[in-house]
């Protein structure tokens, strides 16, 4: 879709890829010319949650998969807060600590990490995670001097 962002019109391609081994080789042909990350886990499954640091992290990581993606933005969303107050939830707090972690631990592999939480059901907090996407990138961008902060902007 097209929107605008601080004046500047961008083409945002979103590219859902799963999480299943079997499509990991799938997976990794959606990397190269992806502008903005987000690792999406669901508030109510501390699985996928522990599965950010555990996997999604290396994978991102490794420069062989990513290509010339490697070291752009990275969002980490905690989805389905709708959910949370059930038992073993992730909190809030948790999603934050892992940020700081993260930010840490890979701050010469990844150029900015985002905490964000939102609920896909109820639309809340959806806007702000894409409207920091887009604008994660738009800041890359202007950082590395490309060029106009107009085109595409890919989010995996």
């Amino acid at each position: 879709c097209n929107v605008t962002v601080n004046d500047k019109q961008v083409t945002l391609n979103l590219a859902d890829t799963a999480g299943q081994e079997d499509f990991e080789s799938l997976r990794s042909l959606c990397y190269p010319g992806t502008n903005v990350y987000l690792c999406v886990f669901a508030v109510n499954d501390r699985q996928s949650f522990d599965n950010i640091a555990s996997k999604w992290m290396k994978e991102l990581g490794d420069k062989s998969k990513v290509k010339d993606s490697h070291g752009v933005p990275l969002i980490i969303v905690g989805n389905k807060i709708d959910l949370r107050g059930k038992e073993n939830c992730v909190s809030k707090e948790e999603g934050e600590a892992l940020q700081k972690k993260l930010r840490a631990e890979y701050a010469n592999v990844i150029s900015s990490i985002h905490y964000m939480e939102c609920s896909a059901l109820k639309s809340t907090g959806l806007k702000e995670v894409f409207d920091l996407a887009i604008k994660s990138h738009l800041k890359a961008m202007h950082a590395k001097k490309k060029g106009n902060a107009g085109g595409k902007c890919v989010i995996l």
